[in-house]
Parts: structure tokens; C-alpha cells; sequence
């Protein structure tokens, strides 16, 4: 270890220690070599609770209002099911994102009318994301079935129509 490496906000400490070496065989005699290790502050941390209610207000806020908003909103919406597969989507095409399959809006519409349209592999793909969320939604949860979402969007939903 390098001391450089180290800044004085690292979360612990460097400590001189020796390193004992046998570079000629367990029969010869061993070498000690001084250097660093790194002891980390013992957990959990001290954290000033007020300090970061402060800091994350503004956003707490925000998001509260944000949800009520959604929740106002859902009660005027004639068919919530429509709203939560449009969520679904949003999250099914993020999510891919990070697997590097990009796909559109457009083309995962697409992708859920049926293969008739030619969508692509990877809008397929992401289909199938979607299509595991509403499996799991509408079935009753075991370990079992959590396996089955895991491992099913690979292959069609004999449960889910499109």
C-alpha cells in the first residue's frame, strides 16, 4: 500500500504494521518488510441525523408531493391497470438499459402488439421484462415462483395473452 493513495476523509486509518516474507523457502530466514494497513472506523458510523434531515428536505418534499400527485391522479384515471403497464414499461426499458439493450417507447409498443410487427431482439427482450413484472404481480409469492420470474422471460407466459 501507498500512504499517497490515502486522503485524511477516508472513512478509517493507515497503521505502520510488518510484513513477514519467506522469499528463500520456509527454511531460510524470513524477511520483514515495514508497511501500511488500512483499519476502517468501526461501524456504524456517527452520522448527524438533523444535519442530513436538512440537506434532504427540499427532495423529501418533492418526492411527497410528487406521490400525491400520482395519487390524485389515479383516481381519475379510468384504468389504472393501463397507467401501471405504462410505469412497467418505463422501468422495463431502464432497467435494460444498464444490460446495454436499448430499445424505444415506440418500439416496446410495438413489441407487445406481437411479433406480426417485426420488432426488434432487443424491444423483444425488454418486452419480456415487462411481462415478468405483471406474472409476478398476479401470481401469489413463493420461492418457487420468484425462481420462475427470474428464469421465464426467456421463454413465453402461458398465463399473460400478448
Amino acid at each position: 500500500m501507498n500512504e499517497s493513495d490515502f486522503q485524511k476523509d477516508f472513512p478509517g486509518k493507515l497503521v505502520t504494521t510488518c510484513l513477514t516474507e519467506y522469499l528463500n523457502g520456509p527454511m531460510e530466514p524470513p524477511i520483514q518488510t515495514k508497511t501500511f494497513a488500512f483499519v476502517p472506523d468501526p461501524l456504524p458510523p456517527k452520522i448527524d441525523w438533523k444535519a442530513l434531515q436538512l440537506e434532504h428536505f427540499d427532495r423529501y418534499s418533492e418526492t411527497l408531493l410528487a406521490l400525491g400527485k400520482i395519487n390524485g391522479l389515479h383516481k381519475r384515471v379510468g384504468n389504472a391497470a393501463g397507467m401501471l403497464r405504462t410505469l412497467w414499461m418505463r422501468e422495463a426499458k431502464l432497467s435494460s438499459e444498464v444490460e446495454n439493450i436499448h430499445t424505444t417507447a415506440e418500439e416496446l409498443v410495438l413489441a407487445g402488439a406481437g411479433r406480426s410487427l417485426n420488432p426488434r431482439d432487443s424491444s423483444l427482450e425488454s418486452w419480456n421484462y415487462v411481462r415478468a413484472l405483471e406474472h409476478g404481480i398476479h401470481s401469489e409469492f413463493s420461492f418457487t415462483r420468484e425462481r420462475e420470474i427470474r428464469t421465464r422471460p426467456t421463454r413465453p407466459f402461458p398465463s399473460l395473452n400478448g
